[in-house]
């Protein structure tokens, strides 16, 4: 099994999270023991897409930042995506 060290994305994703905002699924408990915080409380599942951020923009009016990311429960998420990876 591997080891998270951090969530740093890799060049790939970096250019692919580029093309708008990320929404990334995140909960209140690490996925498996040992894993860190993304956040204070916040562990990520693994799970993210990205959207255009006109789209973010009218969603989330007034949350999106100059980070182009937002953290999401699975319930939205799954709303968002139709429950996609």
């Amino acid at each position: 099994m591997g080891v998270v060290l951090d969530y740093e994305p890799c060049d790939e994703c970096v250019e692919y999270r580029k093309l708008g905002v990320t929404l990334m699924e995140v909960r209140d408990e690490p996925v498996l023991d040992g894993f860190p915080e993304i956040q204070n409380g916040i562990y990520p599942t693994g799970r993210w897409c990205v959207i255009r951020k006109e789209a973010a923009d009218r969603m989330f009016e007034g949350f999106v930042d100059e980070k182009n990311a937002l953290f999401i429960d699975r319930e939205l998420y799954d709303l968002i995506t139709g429950g996609a990876a």
